[in-house]
């Protein structure tokens, strides 16, 4: 028998509500392809009181959140950002007309 699950497509609002609300830890991999890009720690890193590692604020929201002329939001680091970054929008309450189900499709191997 086949799976079926569903595959989320999703279109970005790009309202930055993820970036204001949310706090986003960073994995080790998540920092060093942000110092990749040229970015010193102390720009985007602070720590918790138990010494986990999250993306900094600035005016409340993510340091590499930019608005745009069009009053649309955009990351700075889009093609670096945190891998919780990548997989939220899957749930972005901002934009849950835009979502829609498509079918896994038939060529997909799963090795679960």
């Amino acid at each position: 028998m086949k799976d079926k699950k569903q595959k989320i497509k999703f279109e970005c609002g790009r309202c930055g509500y993820c970036c204001r609300e949310y706090n986003v830890q960073l994995s080790h991999f998540d920092m060093l392809k942000i110092m990749l890009k040229g970015y010193k720690r102390e720009f985007f890193l602070e720590y918790s009181p138990n010494k986990k590692a999250f993306m900094k604020k600035q005016d409340g929201a993510c340091v590499f959140l930019k608005t745009n002329d069009d009053g649309k939001t955009g990351c700075q680091i889009y093609d670096a950002r945190p891998k919780i970054c990548r997989k939220y929008q899957q749930d972005c309450p901002q934009n849950p007309k835009k979502i829609e189900l498509a079918p896994k499709p038939e060529n997909v191997i799963n090795n679960n």
